[in-house]
């Protein structure tokens, strides 16, 4: 993204390779997983056998992947992971459920918001984070309990707030997220400082998938995450003052900043 943003270029070369080793990759993870973490011989596997044996897994499932369909097949094969992107079908298996087969949770999945500032060092016994998400997914047949151990899925925010309050709860509960995103960057962005940029970066990037995310996970640790990597800036670079104050108009991440800030 800051390539793009700098060089005014869309990385093809970046983008189909990434997409490349994704369509061979993603189809052995699971064997892969399966082998190296939870098979006979994984206590024995070091990290080079194990980088070995997904390389073996890879090269073997390239005549299946591609086979005799084109893309077609290729398509087809990616269909269970490409699932986890549809969202769409995901809210109207939730709305067909609820209230009619499961009730509603009445905000319950959001319970772990007002604990989760809590230290565990002062409460040892605090409530897991993805509990009430281990619960909806279960409940709504999203995955079998025997895959819990190895994969994490949720219904998204947007099919959370539904299973919680309706279609009321869609709209309060993207309007809440709009405002604390938007005091974050007023906090962080306002003057231009590429620092503040960067401590806000650090925990928006967990944002690249937050609509397919939990809320709990995208903004239970959110204060105490921008707070902890402002301070840590603040040690590593203290009060040291810009060599040349920000243009009034300049956007945060023009190229023109973005080249001054690295030199």
């Amino acid at each position: 993204m800051v390539r793009l943003h700098v060089r005014g270029s869309i990385p093809w070369v970046m983008v189909l390779v990434l997409t490349a080793a994704y369509l061979v990759l993603q189809p052995v993870k699971a064997q892969f997983r399966d082998r190296a973490y939870y098979g006979d011989e994984a206590a024995t596997l070091t990290a080079t056998q194990k980088l070995g044996l997904w390389f073996d897994l890879t090269t073997s499932a390239v005549p299946d992947l591609v086979g005799t369909d084109g893309i077609k097949g290729v398509v087809d094969r990616q269909a269970g992971s490409l699932h986890r992107l549809d969202l769409v079908h995901t809210l109207a298996d939730v709305r067909g459920l609820t209230p009619a087969v499961l009730p509603y949770y009445g905000g319950d999945t959001y319970r772990y918001m007002l604990v989760g500032w809590i230290p565990r060092v002062v409460w040892p016994q605090k409530p897991e984070a993805l509990e009430a998400n281990t619960r909806l997914i279960l409940d709504y047949g999203v995955l079998p309990e025997a895959q819990l151990d190895t994969t994490v899925m949720s219904l998204g925010t947007v099919a959370e707030a539904y299973v919680n309050f309706g279609i009321g709860g869609i709209v309060v509960i993207m309007l809440v997220q709009g405002l604390i995103l938007g005091a974050c960057a007023r906090v962080f962005g306002s003057n231009g400082d590429i620092g503040a940029a960067a401590v806000l970066l650090s925990q928006m990037v967990y944002f690249l998938n937050g609509i397919g995310g939990t809320t709990v996970m995208l903004y239970g640790a959110l204060l105490q995450g921008l707070l902890a990597n402002a301070f840590i800036l603040w040690l590593v670079v203290g009060a040291r003052k810009p060599n040349r104050p920000p243009t009034d108009r300049e956007p945060i991440f023009s190229p023109t900043r973005f080249r001054h800030r690295c030199l």
